[in-house]
């Protein structure tokens, strides 16, 4: 009985034995047909043996960066690549072009990491040598971490941002000054009261001198302003008749103009009946409007939107100062440029302000940013 227990056992033993080799020798078939088909389509696969996630490691996050840096102009030759074994860690490394601010370059990279499975580890900066670093983590076991370095380039980033200057209440004197706003080789846009003396005559030349006219209308404020010179001013009681004849008469006196900005205005901008008056007919007149800020609360921007007339609100105002005041704000409005792409400000006619602009040329330039037309930072509700 014990021996014939004992054959069975055996014979079970060999059935076992016989059946593990064949299921490895399956295994084994199938595997190498697999790894045939692997090889077919990864044929750097053959002599290496590895799997395309082994072989891929860091490739993933490197091309979201070298498409990060390309969009920042940096030449495809210039980004270098090392691994370093003893710690599993491919270094890139490049120069940027300057001209964007270093906390909008260092989100851009690090946004790089959210369409890969690797964080941002660690971000530093070494003020003395101006080196910028940036180490990724793989979340997946066995990856390359990455580590970008960058510094900034010489050459500067040519996509520029736009600042508008818009020269409030602009007039013609025989002076060297109105010769230096009219002769400055950039854009420019200025601003001029309809019906004042020459106003018509300082239109045409500022036109010909290939700066943008905007028609100043002196709409009704909170706070009495004398201005015995200037055309009637629009109010808030006055009849749809009354403000599409005043617009009218400013067309009139000043035919050559490409928008409309208000001149004080705290009262009317924030009326909705006057507000849609005044926008629809500036709309008919093919012009836009430039929202000075006279009051915080002032309906222009829903208004425009809702009629679809493109408007511009003022991101801020060069006040009058020394020269190191006027470069200062200067440099601000830049620097707001190149975070924002673009900014409008409104500034006096004065001597020190045409003495920055000058001044300011070529550091605007080697930062990226062009001085453009009002017309060309306009929102525009219909797209």
């Amino acid at each position: 009985m014990d021996k014939k227990r004992g054959r069975k056992l055996a014979g079970r033993l060999v059935l076992a034995v016989v059946l593990v080799l064949a299921c490895v020798a399956v295994g084994r078939r199938y595997e190498n047909r697999i790894r045939g088909l692997l090889h077919r389509a990864h044929p750097s696969l053959r002599s290496s043996g590895q799997r395309p996630a082994e072989v891929r490691r860091s490739a993933d996050l490197v091309e979201s960066l070298r498409t990060a840096l390309l969009s920042l102009e940096v030449d495809s030759a210039g980004i270098s690549s090392q691994l370093f074994l003893e710690d599993n860690t491919r270094e890139l490394k490049t120069a940027v072009p300057r001209g964007r601010p270093a906390e909008l370059v260092v989100w851009l990279l690090t946004d790089a990491a959210s369409r890969s499975p690797y964080t941002v580890r660690d971000c530093s900066w070494d003020p003395r040598s101006g080196r910028y670093e940036i180490l990724y983590e793989s979340r997946r076991q066995g990856r390359e971490n990455v580590r970008l370095v960058f510094t900034w380039a010489e050459r500067y980033y040519s996509r520029t941002a736009a600042v508008a200057f818009l020269i409030q209440e602009f007039g013609f004197e025989a002076n060297a000054t109105t010769v230096e706003f009219l002769s400055f080789p950039d854009p420019l846009t200025v601003s001029l009261t309809a019906g004042e003396d020459k106003s018509s005559w300082t239109a045409r030349i500022a036109d010909h001198y290939r700066k943008e006219v905007v028609i100043l209308l002196p709409l009704e404020s909170k706070t009495v302003v004398s201005r015995p010179s200037a055309p009637p001013t629009i109010m808030v009681h006055h009849t749809e008749e009354q403000i599409v004849k005043a617009v009218a008469d400013a067309m009139r006196c000043i035919p050559n103009y490409t928008g409309f900005c208000g001149l004080d205005g705290s009262r009317v901008l924030e009326d909705s009946r006057a507000t849609k008056i005044l926008l629809r007919e500036i709309k008919r007149a093919n012009g836009y409007f430039v929202d000075t800020k006279a009051t915080p609360v002032s309906l222009v921007p829903q208004t425009a939107a809702a009629i679809g007339l493109p408007y511009r609100q003022v991101d801020g105002v060069i006040e009058e100062g020394g020269a190191q005041r006027v470069d200062e704000q200067i440099a601000a409005v830049m620097r707001r440029a190149q975070k924002t792409g673009q900014a409008l400000v409104t500034a006096p006619p004065t001597a020190a302000v045409i003495a920055a602009l000058n001044r300011n040329r070529s550091m605007l330039a080697r930062n990226g940013v062009r001085l453009v037309y009002v017309s060309e930072v306009l929102n525009h509700p219909d797209g």
